[in-house]
């Protein structure tokens, strides 16, 4: 049986369809993606999808921040990258703004080793049936006089990193697009002051807040395009862009509770040239320009001279039953329409048992575990515990930890292996949802100290999320971090959190301080029934996100199931659906005659009794 599941998923991801292409993206934080509750940093690879075309091509952002070409092997990142490639997908390689250190141990590289990584990095995305795009790294907003500084170009006393991606993309017969060069230019018109301003992160010349992506992911699609690469895919004079620009999963809320997600919108050449953009979403969604405002199902953005500045507004997710529940947010101007799609599952939260793991570091590591979970040992690498004292004036004491050593080199970003490390695992026939993550956190002897907490399953390293990030905390100061991620475990997986901490200048002796760290969610029984809903759940995929005529559903069924197709417009009103009965085990097609359908956004919906699976496709 396994053997045949085995012949069945292999026919059905290799089957050739005319599905959109990848843009997978790898490199370090000024790619990366970032969570906008946690920092006004945004990386030119989060806004890349700005210029994209959606129905042509989908951005896979993979960029993390801290890691060099050396780390992102090393952590197995580009091997879960790798995976994703599909015969004719791109991928954008950006590296060098952290293997230029290379006093880092792990992270940095001389020039050899980068060529070397970056030749792995070209070889295998052709052996993969990939395009690669090398990337030169963006400046950092290092000015000498009124010109980039040699530092701000990725010039140190161990070599030009940008002139050595460009001698690989000779060597390898691969495309290049000179960021660095794009950038100077423009960051030099702007002058310092202008760029600190208006591009970059406060305090920050090497990380771009959204003007500034935007503005760099801009400069990367334009010279792909004057190099003829993506052409069919991108577009560098959209009239109205939006961030996020296709879709937007909210994950898990409980019913009754709420989520927000912060998006981003600007026009130019706007047409009425006076008027405004009316941003609407459907049942289950409100928006509004404050996010403790209050919320409605629309808004107004004017503007003037076919003008939208820059402008943010918040989306909320408000459950009202359990289950999953698809959305659509429209904006809209004159004849222009732009609509993303929205997500999200509404938990019953009536149900289960509450647990917690709680390390309140007081005077030793060992944790306090309450109803049904297991607490993994707190580990460290490349740090370790100086002592427990008290930090901030309070009574009880704190764990504060030290970097191995001793010694803080002056740093701006995490190291990849530097952090301290908490976890849980999930007993047999339990599932677990975790839904609130909270620490203290200090910095002691200094006003240097920075951090980022992340969370993933030990499962997927790959698909790591951002709790929080604190950049020169004050001396002592006490900071109470409480996030509610709303993460689904099942028995037997791991989550851990991890803190990197590094110090923004030379130091000696600083301590990073931590107490009362906390998971804590709901624990359920893993009713057979769900065990059987997992094991069985169907596979589906559509031939074309956007269609003119007819569009073609395929799904595997992994077990004798009653179907029903369904067909649903984006205001979630039912088109037409088709009751298959009971079908067998196996793959099957079916064909969506949309000759007739008005334009716009559908979605088509598999039901089966292990649960919905639901696909989105443009009519033109």
């Amino acid at each position: 049986m396994r053997f045949f599941w085995s012949i069945i998923l292999f026919l059905f991801f290799t089957f050739s369809l005319h599905a959109k292409i990848k843009i997978i993206t790898i490199g370090d934080s000024t790619m990366a993606e970032y969570d906008p509750s946690t920092t006004e940093k945004v990386g030119w690879g989060q806004t890349l999808s700005m210029f994209v075309l959606s129905d042509a091509a989908t951005v896979i952002d993979d960029a993390r921040s801290g890691r060099s070409s050396k780390s992102f092997i090393s952590e197995g990142l580009w091997d879960a990258s790798k995976a994703k490639i599909s015969p004719g997908d791109y991928v954008l390689i950006q590296f060098g703004h952290n293997d230029e250190k290379t006093n880092v141990e792990g992270t940095g590289s001389t020039i050899p080793e980068f060529k070397s990584n970056l030749k792995m990095f070209v070889s295998e995305t052709k052996a993969a049936g990939g395009v690669p795009v090398l990337f030169t790294p963006i400046v950092r907003c290092n000015f000498s006089g009124n010109k980039i500084s040699e530092t701000g170009r990725h010039i140190t006393a161990d070599g030009d990193y940008a002139a050595a991606v460009r001698e690989v993309a000779a060597e390898t017969e691969t495309s290049v697009v000179d960021h660095t060069e794009l950038t100077r230019v423009l960051v030099e018109e702007y002058g310092e002051t202008k760029a600190l301003s208006e591009l970059y992160a406060s305090g920050d010349r090497t990380h771009t807040k959204m003007n500034g992506a935007i503005v760099f992911a801009r400069l990367a699609a334009e010279e792909l395009l004057r190099q003829n690469i993506l052409s069919d895919c991108l577009s560098v004079a959209p009239s109205l862009m939006v961030s996020p620009s296709s879709e937007c999963d909210f994950g898990m809320v409980y019913v009754g509770s709420s989520s927000e997600y912060l998006f981003s919108v600007s026009g130019s050449s706007l047409d009425p040239a006076n008027g405004s953009v009316t941003v609407t979403v459907t049942e289950g969604y409100e928006v509004s320009l404050i996010k403790e405002g209050d919320y409605a199902s629309f808004l107004r953005l004017p503007y003037e001279n076919g003008e939208l500045a820059y402008t943010s507004f918040y989306v909320r997710f408000v459950p009202g039953i359990a289950g999953d529940i698809t959305g659509v947010l429209t904006l809209t101007t004159g004849e222009m329409k732009k609509e993303i799609l929205l997500s999200g599952t509404g938990l019953d939260a009536s149900t289960g048992v509450r647990s917690e793991v709680v390390w309140k570091l007081d005077g030793d590591e060992n944790p306090v575990v309450s109803g049904s979970i297991v607490a993994l040992p707190e580990s460290w690498s490349n740090m370790f515990v100086s002592d427990y004292n008290r930090v901030g004036g309070i009574s009880e004491k704190s764990q504060r930890n030290l970097i191995s050593g001793g010694s803080w080199p002056k740093e701006e970003d995490e190291v990849s292996d530097r952090y301290i490390q908490f976890g849980i695992s999930i007993p047999e026939g339990k599932t677990f949802t975790v839904d609130n993550i909270g620490f203290v956190v200090a910095g002691s002897g200094g006003n240097g100290m920075c951090y980022r907490a992340r969370y993933f399953k030990a499962s997927d390293i790959s698909a790591v999320m951002t709790l929080s990030e604190q950049k020169n905390m004050s001396n002592g100061v006490l900071n109470e971090v409480s996030v509610n991620p709303m993460l689904e475990l099942s028995a037997g997986e791991i989550l851990y959190i991890r803190i990197y901490p590094w110090y923004s200048s030379v130091a000696n002796g600083k301590t990073i301080c931590l107490k009362d760290v906390k998971i804590s969610g709901l624990s359920k029984d893993m009713s057979p029934s769900n065990i059987l809903a997992e094991q069985f759940s169907p596979e589906i995929k559509i031939d074309k996100t956007a269609f003119r005529d007819s569009l073609t559903l395929t799904y595997i069924l992994k077990n004798r199931t009653r179907t029903k197709i369904s067909l649903i417009s984006a205001s979630g009103q039912l088109v037409r659906s088709w009751d298959r009965g009971v079908q067998s085990a196996g793959m099957y097609d079916w064909c969506i005659d949309g000759s007739m359908l008005n334009k716009g956004t559908y979605f088509i919906s598999l039901l089966t009794e292990q649960g919905r699976k639901t696909m989105k496709a443009l009519k033109k």
